[in-house]
This record gives C-alpha cells, sequence and structure tokens, in this order.
C-alpha cells in the first residue's frame, strides 16, 4: 500500500500537466500572465481586466485554467483576429432563500407554556453602561526608563562580539540614533544586527549615564524569545533583569529592563491603551520589517502619527531586504545605514545550471522509456488488460488496478502474451481521455501494433476520436535537441508544481558528490515536505548517512529544536522547511540551499468575501532571504528551482499582508485607537494602502457580528472584542459562553481555534489515513470537528492525571506542545473575561456559569452566533452557502455525507474542483433563527427575515418573541456584565436550552455527556516533561519524582489573596500555629469565595521587608473562639524579594506590581502562578 501511495507522489505533476498547453506556450508569456494576475488580484477596486486580442487557443486555455485556479471567472467573445478574454471577481451577492420550519411537538409545548409565564412585557430598564475601554489585555506595563546596568561581559563573548561585521560601525551606527528621530538600517543577513544594536545604544546611555529602554518587535513569537535569550546570555544577566521579552502566553519583563523583545502585536495592543505608552520608552526597533505583516504596517501608521505629534522616542527600521526608497518616502526623508553582511560567499545557480549539473534533460529524454525492460509474461497483467478492454460496470476498479500494475513492476508498454494489446490500445478503445494521458505521460508509445496490426495511434484513427488524436501526436513528437535545456525542460514539467524528480536527484547529487554540510530544503508547504521525505525514503541513499528534519508551524517543537545540535561529519542533515526558516531561524552549519522559489500565501478576495492559501511565487527578498541561509560558518551555495528570466519577473519584494487578508481586527484596532478618525482614513495611511472595498468589507463583517454600528462606532460588543487578545468572532463566542452559561467547553474550543491544529499527520504515508481515523473517533457521534477539540483536549488531561499522556499524544497524533499552549491560553482567556466582569471574582462564579455547560445543543448555538454567517444549508443533494451554489465538506472533516443538515463553519477554501468548508459543526435551523445574525426584521407574524438572506417561517409566533426576548438579555449583559437577570428572563434562558435539545433530537443528532470536564492542573513542568530541550520555551525540563513539588492549583475554582502584614514576627507565629487572623474586611470577602466552593490562596507580604514570606490555603473559620481565626495550610515558607517579580504585574489592580494593592487584594491567576514557580524553584534548590 505504502509503495502505491510513494509512485502517485511520482506522477503527481505530469498527473496535472496539460501538455497541450505547456508545448504551446513559452515562460515567457506564462510570466506576463502571472504578473496580470498578482496585479489584479491585489487590486481590491479592479472587478474585471481584459487580455490582449493577439492570443491564439492554447494561450487562452491557458488563461481559463489560471483564472479558475484562483476563483475567477473567465469569458472569451468576439471573433478572431479580435476575440478578447476577460477575467472578472466573483461577487459576494447572496441568494434570498425562504424556509418553513415544523417545530416539535415539545418545542412548542414550551415556547406556549414561557410565554404564558413570562408575556412580552418590559423587562426592566438596564443599568447604567458599564465600559471596559480602560482594559487592554496583552500590552506592557511598565514604568518611567530606568538607568542601564553595566553588563557583564566574558573574554569569549566580547571576542564573538568583535568578529561580527556591524562592530566596526557600532559609533556609526550609534551616532546616526542620536541625530535622527528615524534611522533605516539595512543590513546584511549574518550581520548581527538584531542582537547587537541594541546592545550599541545600550552601552552608549549607560557610558553618558541616561535612562534607556529599547523596544524590538519580532515578526514571530519563536524569534522575539530566542534573541532575547541570546543577548541576555551575552550581557551576563539573567533574563528578565536587563533584557526580557514579552510575548502572548508569557513574559520576562522585569521593572528595570533595558531591552524588550516582543511581538508586533503586543506593541499594538500597549498602543492601544493610550498613546502613552510611548513615554515609557526611549526607543522602538522594528525589526524585519520587510516581512511587511498587517500589524507591522499598522505599526508604522501609529508610529508615524506619534512621531508627528512629538513622541520622545527614537525609531529604528531593521532588515536586510528593505525597499529603502519607499520607507524614506513614508517616514520623510529618513536617515539611512548600510551596514556589510555575511562573512562568507554564497554561489548561486538556477535552473539551467541544475539541469546539467544533475543531467536531469537526460532523464526527461528517457522519460517515456522509464518502465521498458524485458518482462516475460504476466498472465494476471493479461486478464486485467482483457478485462478493461471488455469494459462494463466494474471497469473503474479495473483500471484502479490495471495503474497499481503500471506504477510498480509493469513495463507501461508491456503486449497482452496472446494478442499483443497494450494497456493504451485498452484506453483508446474505451475512449477514456484520462487515462490515455495518464499512460502517455509514463512513457506508453502509441506506435506499437499489435498482432493484428492495430497501433493506438490507428484505433483512435478508426474511430475519429480527436481529442485523444491530438494527445496522442503530441506524444510521438521528436524531442527536443539537448542544446536548450530549458525549452526541453518546460514542455513536460508545469510552472505551478513542484518537480519531485529533479529536486530528489539534486538532493542525491549534492549528499554523494558535495563535502560536508547541512542541505535546507525551502518548500511551500506540509504537504510538500511530507512527498518529498517519501521521496527520499525511496533512493538508494544509505538511510545512515543522512538525518530528516522538518520545519514547519506545526510540526513538534521538540524536533525544531533538535535541528540546532552539530552532527558528526559522516551524517549529513536534511532539512525540509516552509518559509519559517527565512527570517526566524538561523542553523549554523547549513552550506546548501535548494529554493523551490514558492511559498503557500493566504490571499482574500474582498469581492467574494473569499480567503484561500495558494502557493504562489516568491519575491526577490524572500530569494535573497533564503539564500542567505547558507554560508554562516562556511562558503555557502544556494540551487534556485527555477530559471533566470522567472526570477527577474519576481516582484521585489513580497505583497503586504495588509493586501492580501481581511482587515477585520485592524478596524476593531483602529476603532480603539483612533475614535475620532474613519476606518478607512487611518488604513489608507499604510505605505501600501488597502483598497476601500476591502476596508468596506472588514466594516460590513464587523456590523454583521454585532461589533460596529452604522456610523463605524464600536458597539458594547465591540468594545469587548477589541481588547481581548484572540480574533473578534472567537471573542464574540466566549462573550456568549459567559452570558448563556457553557463557559468551560467554549473557553476550551476558543483556545483551540485560536492555536494552530494539534492534530499532526505522520511522516509515514501509511499512518495518514489511521491518524485521520484516530481524530474522526474523538467526535462523540457528532459529526462535530470543534467537538474533536473540546474531546482531544478532555482526553488529553485524562492521560495526564494517569501520567499516560505521552502515550495518548502518541496514539492520536497530537502535538503536546500544542495541547499546553491550548491549556496556557483557555486560562489568559478566562482571566480576561474575569477582568472584563463576565466572570465574577467570587465564588459562585465558574459553577453559575457554566449551568448548561452539558447542553450541547446550546453550545452550538454559541459557536454558531460566532461564526455566523459561515453557514451551510442542504438545498437538493448540495451545500449551499451564501456565496456559493455548492461546496463540498473537507475530507478531514468526520461529517456523514447522508445527514440532510444544516452545519456552521471555520473555513471556506478553493480546490481544483470547487470549494470546501472545514471546520464543520452541525446545527438546526432553529438554532439559527434564535442565535443568529444581527440585522433581524419581522416581516409578518410567524416570520424572521436574517440579514436580508435567510427568512424563516415558523407555525407559531412565539419562537420570535422567545428571539425578542433572548436580545434583550444580550443587550442587558452587553451593557454591563454584572447585571443580573430577572426570573422572566432565566425563564427564557430556560426555554431556550430545552427547545435546542428538542429540536436536534428530532433532528437525531447526538447530544452527548461529559464535556463540561473542567481543567485538571497538575504539576506544569512534568506536563511538558517531553520537551527535553525546551530553550526558548522556558528552560529545560525539570520533571520531578510524584510529591516532591506542591500541584498547581484549578484556576476555574481558586483565587489568591494579597495578605498584607506589618511584623514579620506575625508570619513567623503563623508558621507554627497554622492559625491566621484577618481583617474584618479581609474576613468577610474569604467567608463568601469559601461559601461559593472557591479554593483561596493566601499570598503574605511583608512590606517593609520588601518581600514576600509564602503561600498558605484556607481551610476553615474557628467560630468557637471570640476572636474568629482561620486554620490555613502553608505551601511554601520563605523569602521572595520584590526585587524577583518585578517583571509580575497585576491585570486585577490596573496591572500594578503584584505586591503593591489593599489587604484582600485579588492577583490574577497568571502572575500567581508564575509567583508559585518561584517558590517551586526555591523549592527544588
Amino acid at each position: 500500500m505504502s509503495t502505491r501511495i510513494k509512485r502517485k507522489h511520482r506522477m503527481s505533476f505530469w498527473d496535472k500537466v496539460d501538455m497541450e498547453v505547456l508545448e504551446a506556450t513559452s515562460e515567457t508569456f506564462r510570466i506576463e500572465v502571472d504578473k496580470a494576475f498578482q496585479t489584479f488580484l491585489a487590486d481590491g477596486g479592479a472587478k474585471e481586466y481584459s487580455f490582449p486580442t493577439n492570443l491564439n487557443n492554447f494561450e487562452r486555455k491557458h488563461i481559463h485554467q489560471k483564472a479558475a485556479s484562483y476563483n475567477l471567472v473567465s469569458r472569451s467573445h468576439g471573433k478572431d483576429p479580435n476575440r478578447v478574454i476577460t477575467i472578472y471577481k466573483k461577487g459576494a451577492k447572496s441568494n434570498f432563500e425562504s424556509f418553513y420550519i415544523d417545530l416539535t411537538p415539545e418545542t412548542v409545548r414550551e415556547l406556549d407554556k414561557t410565554l404564558q409565564v413570562v408575556g412580552m412585557s418590559p423587562m426592566g430598564a438596564p443599568p447604567l453602561r458599564w465600559t471596559c475601554r480602560d482594559k487592554v489585555f496583552g500590552k506592557l506595563s511598565l514604568g518611567v526608563p530606568p538607568p542601564v546596568t553595566a553588563p557583564r561581559l566574558t573574554p569569549q563573548i566580547a571576542a564573538f562580539r568583535k568578529q561580527l561585521p556591524i562592530y566596526d560601525l557600532r559609533q556609526v551606527i550609534v551616532s546616526k540614533v542620536r541625530k535622527n528621530r528615524v534611522l533605516i538600517v539595512s543590513s546584511e543577513t549574518g550581520s548581527g544586527k538584531t542582537t547587537q544594536i541594541p546592545q550599541f545604544i545600550m552601552d552608549d546611555a549607560l557610558q553618558r549615564g541616561e535612562p534607556c529602554r529599547i523596544l524590538c518587535t519580532q515578526p514571530r513569537r519563536i524569534s522575539a524569545v530566542s534573541v532575547a535569550e541570546r543577548v541576555s546570555f551575552e550581557r551576563g544577566a539573567p533574563l528578565g533583569e536587563t533584557v526580557g521579552y514579552h510575548i502572548r502566553l508569557e513574559s520576562k519583563v522585569g521593572s528595570n529592563c533595558n531591552l524588550i523583545y516582543c511581538t508586533n502585536g503586543v506593541l499594538v495592543r500597549s498602543l492601544m491603551s493610550g498613546m502613552g505608552a510611548l513615554g515609557t520608552l526611549t526607543h522602538v526597533i522594528i525589526d524585519e520589517v520587510h516581512e511587511r505583516d498587517k500589524l507591522s504596517d499598522f505599526l508604522l501608521i501609529c508610529l508615524r502619527e506619534s512621531l508627528r505629534k512629538g513622541a520622545p522616542i527614537k525609531l529604528l527600521l531593521m532588515s536586510a531586504t528593505i525597499n529603502v526608497e519607499k520607507f524614506q518616502r513614508y517616514f520623510e526623508g529618513a536617515e539611512v545605514l548600510a551596514v556589510p553582511g555575511r562573512l562568507f560567499a554564497i554561489r548561486e545557480f538556477f535552473l539551467d545550471d541544475v539541469l546539467e549539473l544533475t543531467g536531469y534533460d537526460a532523464v526527461v529524454r528517457e522519460k517515456r522509456n522509464f518502465f521498458e525492460g524485458a518482462v516475460g509474461e504476466n498472465p494476471l497483467f493479461d486478464e486485467v488488460i482483457m478485462r478493461v478492454l471488455q469494459g462494463g460496470i466494474d471497469n473503474e476498479q479495473n483500471w484502479a488496478q490495471l495503474l497499481q500494475f503500471l506504477l510498480t513492476d509493469m513495463p507501461v508498454n508491456y503486449r497482452h502474451s496472446e494478442n499483443g494489446a497494450t494497456a493504451l490500445m485498452a484506453a483508446v478503445s474505451q475512449d477514456n481521455v484520462d487515462m490515455v494521458e495518464k499512460l502517455c505521460s509514463l512513457g506508453a508509445d502509441p506506435h506499437i501494433p499489435s498482432k493484428s496490426g492495430q497501433t493506438a495511434l490507428s484505433i483512435a484513427e478508426n474511430k475519429h476520436l480527436e481529442e485523444i488524436l491530438l494527445i496522442l501526436n503530441v506524444t510521438s513528437r521528436p524531442l527536443l535537441p539537448r542544446e536548450d535545456l530549458l525549452t526541453n525542460y518546460y514542455k513536460t514539467c508545469a510552472d505551478e508544481d513542484i518537480n519531485y524528480d529533479l529536486l530528489i536527484r539534486l538532493i542525491y547529487t549534492i549528499h554523494l558528490q558535495y563535502h560536508t554540510g547541512a542541505i535546507l530544503v525551502f518548500l511551500p508547504g506540509y504537504d510538500d515536505i511530507m512527498i518529498c521525505n517519501d521521496r527520499l525514503l525511496e533512493t538508494n541513499i544509505d538511510k545512515n548517512s543522512y538525518r530528516v528534519f522538518f520545519l514547519h508551524g506545526s510540526m513538534n517543537i521538540k524536533e525544531q529544536h533538535e535541528v540546532f545540535k552539530p552532527f558528526p561529519d559522516n551524517v549529513r542533515k536534511i532539512i525540509l522547511s516552509t518559509n519559517i526558516a527565512e527570517t526566524s531561524l538561523t542553523i549554523d552549519d547549513v552550506v546548501y540551499v535548494v529554493d523551490c522559489g514558492k511559498a503557500k500565501v493566504q490571499t482574500y478576495d474582498s469581492c467574494s468575501g473569499l480567503s484561500s492559501l495558494q502557493t504562489q511565487w516568491i519575491s526577490k527578498a524572500c530569494v535573497k532571504q533564503r539564500a542567505g541561509r547558507a554560508g554562516r560558518t562556511q562558503s555557502g551555495v544556494c540551487f534556485h528551482l527555477f530559471s533566470r528570466t522567472r526570477y527577474d519577473s519576481f516582484l521585489d519584494e513580497r505583497i503586504p499582508e495588509i493586501l492580501r487578508v481581511p482587515l477585520e481586527e485592524l478596524c476593531l484596532n483602529t476603532k480603539s485607537l483612533a475614535d475620532n478618525i474613519s476606518i478607512y482614513n487611518f488604513l489608507v495611511m499604510a505605505p501600501d494602502p488597502p483598497s476601500s472595498n476591502t476596508v468596506k468589507t472588514a466594516i460590513e463583517n464587523l456590523e454583521c457580528l454585532g461589533a460596529l454600528d452604522k456610523e463605524e462606532r464600536l458597539t458594547p460588543l465591540g468594545e469587548y472584542l477589541s481588547q481581548l487578545t484572540i480574533e473578534p468572532h472567537l471573542g464574540k463566542m466566549l462573550i456568549y459562553s459567559a452570558i448563556f452559561k457553557c463557559l468551560d467547553p467554549i473557553l476550551t474550543i476558543v483556545a483551540s481555534l485560536a492555536q494552530k491544529d494539534p492534530f499532526q499527520l505522520p511522516p509515514q504515508a501509511n499512518l495518514r489515513s489511521f491518524a485521520a481515523e484516530k481524530r474522526k473517533s474523538l467526535t462523540a457521534n457528532t459529526y462535530s470537528d470543534h467537538m474533536v477539540y473540546l474531546k482531544a483536549f478532555i482526553k488529553w488531561q485524562d492521560s495526564v492525571k494517569y501520567r499516560k499522556e505521552r502515550n495518548f499524544c502518541r496514539e492520536f497524533f497530537i502535538s503536546p506542545s500544542t495541547m499546553e499552549t491550548i491549556l496556557k491560553t483557555r486560562s489568559q482567556l478566562l482571566g480576561q473575561l474575569r477582568a472584563a466582569k463576565f466572570v465574577p471574582s467570587n465564588g459562585t462564579s465558574m459553577v453559575a456559569l457554566n449551568t448548561n455547560s452539558e447542553n450541547w445543543p446550546l453550545v452550538k448555538a454559541v459557536i454558531s452566533s460566532g461564526l455566523y454567517p459561515k453557514l451551510a444549508f442542504k438545498k437538493g443533494a448540495n451545500f449551499c452557502t451564501r456565496t456559493e451554489k455548492k461546496v463540498l465538506v473537507h475530507n478531514t472533516s468526520p461529517m456523514s455525507k447522508d445527514l440532510p443538515l444544516w452545519l456552521v463553519y471555520d473555513e471556506m477554501v478553493k480546490v481544483r474542483n470547487g470549494h470546501q468548508v472545514r471546520g464543520v459543526t452541525p446545527v438546526t435551523p432553529v438554532t439559527i433563527s434564535l442565535m443568529c445574525g444581527i440585522k433581524v426584521t419581522y416581516p409578518m407574524q410567524n416570520y424572521l427575515e436574517i440579514d436580508e438572506w435567510l427568512e424563516f417561517e415558523f407555525p407559531s409566533p412565539h419562537i420570535i418573541n422567545l428571539r425578542r426576548l433572548i436580545e434583550t438579555i444580550i443587550e442587558k449583559k452587553l451593557l454591563n456584565p454584572t447585571n443580573i437577570l430577572s426570573e422572566n428572563e432565566e425563564l427564557a434562558m430556560i426555554a431556550l436550552s430545552k427547545i435546542l435539545i428538542y429540536e436536534d433530537r428530532a433532528a437525531k443528532l447526538e447530544i452527548p455527556v461529559g464535556i463540561r470536564q473542567k481543567p485538571r492542573f497538575f504539576e506544569l513542568n512534568r506536563a511538558l516533561d517531553y520537551v527535553e530541550n525546551r530553550g526558548a520555551f522556558g528552560g529545560p525540563s525539570t520533571s520531578g519524582a510524584p510529591n516532591m513539588a506542591p500541584m498547581h492549583p484549578q484556576y476555574e475554582n481558586s483565587v489568591f489573596l494579597l495578605i498584607k502584614v506589618k511584623q514579620e514576627c506575625s508570619v513567623k507565629i503563623a508558621f507554627d500555629s497554622n492559625k491566621w487572623i484577618f481583617s474584618p474586611q479581609t474576613e468577610k470577602q474569604v467567608m463568601a469565595l469559601d461559601n461559593g466552593g472557591m479554593n483561596v490562596y493566601l499570598v503574605y507580604t511583608v512590606q517593609k521587608l520588601n518581600a514576600f514570606y509564602g503561600i498558605a490555603k484556607y481551610l476553615t473559620f474557628d467560630t468557637t473562639r471570640h476572636k474568629t481565626s482561620a486554620a490555613i495550610e502553608w505551601i511554601f515558607k520563605s523569602c521572595v524579594p520584590y526585587k524577583s517579580v518585578s517583571h509580575l504585574r497585576n491585570a486585577l489592580n490596573n496591572n500594578r506590581l503584584i505586591y503593591d494593592g489593599l489587604d484582600g487584594q485579588e492577583i490574577e491567576m497568571g502572575a500567581a502562578l508564575q509567583l508559585w514557580d518561584l517558590y517551586l524553584g526555591q523549592k527544588r534548590q
């Protein structure tokens, strides 16, 4: 089975090549067409584009095929020589759909009963609106810039820094920084700019006795952490003291930090809390600015406007491939500094060089005879040929069996032992065009005669099979001479595909003929990495002479770190990577780079509202970055698998992300940052402004979500969504889960969707179908992808409880590090809800907020509210969406094809045969009618219309009334999350819960149990045991024996309170007595928390001594005495100085330092657990 799969990969690109078009079109023509398409797609305002009239039929056919791949419409009109082909963007028009919904008898009875009690009487005026606009999560909380701490350099570090190319320019750099408000640094790869320029600035400030705080942004989290660790090491200080980092879910920043590396998102969120954030900084560095992600462009707008208003900062823009002229214009004549880069030369070769080096052109010449060779009679294959010749109902299966023979042992031109018929003759006889193309691509000869004298060519002529004749004639043409390698090559290989034959032959050649050094291969995506790995395993290279590594966003973190380790000279690293290795990772022993010239790029069509991940040619800047990965420690070589002509056609730099992605997140950020200006007028100030149509579409989507009103003002929901650190539609799910009391399962689902998919396809081809089945086994018969994430998380926690997490992750092909990240994200989101008042601080919070967590239909309703209008429904035999008349469910989904259901989905993607939806959950139309949409009208008593798209007619008007009650409840909670629902409103919520269950049962949808399971928290370091070298992710694993270290408290039912102590002796007495007497106010607080079922942890601090003195758990009150005392259990009894926790801030106390608060002040869980970990570290020592 595995052999067959591998062989299928061998022919994959030949399978898709249109030989006619390939031969009749030149590379130059195809390049010009590519340029036209890219320009058209990048222009959000363009609706159509017409090509010149001087095209032949094959050139027009190429344009039609290209248009289909980009989800565009193409039309030819007119007559030759004036025939014109025009491409169009699909509009996002939605057809009006009307449905009659028959309610179950149970639903009708519940509606009648509820509405009789509740009626339509007013629910009472809502209280004053509470605003959370001062609550920005994920931001930096800093004081005034501190003085610089002197570095403690070792002789080795000092010598290393002096060897870097940038070191000799340190005085020039410092001088230009001091003299200019904006400095553009164009520095070659390997110069040391990211680690050294901030240190030059710090050293200069130290010498002058000036305060300094530098913020250096990085495009990826892994680079922010790893660079901070490196610079901290160079300066001889603990991470977080003078050099730190701040990324999502993790921060090591002390109050005296002079240099902070962070992601772009952290700085954006800091600016959203007010431009005063810049007052805590002296310098801002935007590193790798050439990557042009949407947040870096948003930052450039904010920083330029702040500088115009007199912000007291110095701004540096750094990159190896920066467009100097563009940024000079943008920042009005900013100073430019060019820095020399790499230490070793890099030789570059292009496609024609590679063809000559590998002798691949000879392979192309012999392609048609690739499977030829002497072979004896094969009765089994004789029988297969006869079956396909005869045709019949099972012929598709017969053809599959024939192909299996040909792709294993049999020559493609094998002749039947009795009549001399070939497989190609059989395909022609049956008029099987697809099979004829496949056989010809494998080298089938149409001139071979049977024993009766017939050939495949003569059969096609006798039957007048014109399409097949064209294929056979093309195949039988004489091959081109060797002189023109590229011409020969392009007759057999399509531009859009990766030629794995050539790629593997090049790797084979390098490995056998070139000296030691790692080979880094840049491929577009995960599938390409897996195919390349399969093909490598097929070669006869000694498997002990190399080791393959994968670098990809969803790959195991452990393997990503192992790739940095040195290997013996007799073992070569072969690294198969996406563009993650362009800038974020540097592997010193890479000597050879193989660049396929392509990358997966997210594109967005604002006309159709469709996002897709497409494989596209990279830019010249990316080519330079990739080549720069070679030659770090010696001279390097880069092989480009594209021609010089193709390279000349590349864009100078990649298309900025702001021009090719949806802009909902940036629109929300804009309203938080600059409420007095329209969204478009703000975003148009970007270096490359997005089109008005793209911005308009994003605003309309936010209106549909309920985040903006018609005047572009933030709604109450929009204010919350702009503050949360997740995408708006996920934020809506989260907030609704608190309102509808199903918080636990939605927290898990949202945290999972906010991260990369935890499921990993194995590199072994024969295990991938097994992995898919294991994933589908987690659906609990719900046919829901979202249930898969929920069940995976619950089962993972169960496995952790019994210390079997490794086995679980291995069995279900799950990434342990991703599960840990989901756990952290879940806790962070819970803290944000608590700070936003959706989760009260009292002890009854989590119990009350999970009343409906076992109600899967209600959980799905909350999911639907966030995903809408990503909705599909059966119309005839097909699923339809708002914009597409036919979509398929992605093959990774557990969805059954037989269920005539409605479903919501995470995303729709363009595939070769249409569109597919992924991340699906089946729902009922009643769920949609009650929970989805903002623009709702009621045209008649029994009718409900949503967004001028969906019209529902019901047998009873009561369901319309229930929808109105639900809208009232949502509005009340959004105005003030602390509002208490009235008795009638609670009855309406109960009715909603019951009705959704009745309707799901009637639709025969499974309603599983056990989905409200809360997280079981465990020793965090043990959970990360499988990451042997966490490096940038928090240091080495410190797994210990059981019961040696206190377990982390449970997030959901635990709270930490600050206990302020005046005298040290009071704490020492408590150490011995295990009792404590609270202040009256704190006593009431502890009692309320205890009555609500919360675990209360007490953090003791003696302020006069500037230290924490321990953590204890409250047990019970002793009321037998005159003065009430509490029994406590000490968990930690030791001193932690304030200076050790200067990086910890309390989000529940306006982000003040963790020890700054009154007696009884609640401490945010994340900060409290970081303090807990400090105590754990002391305990181990």
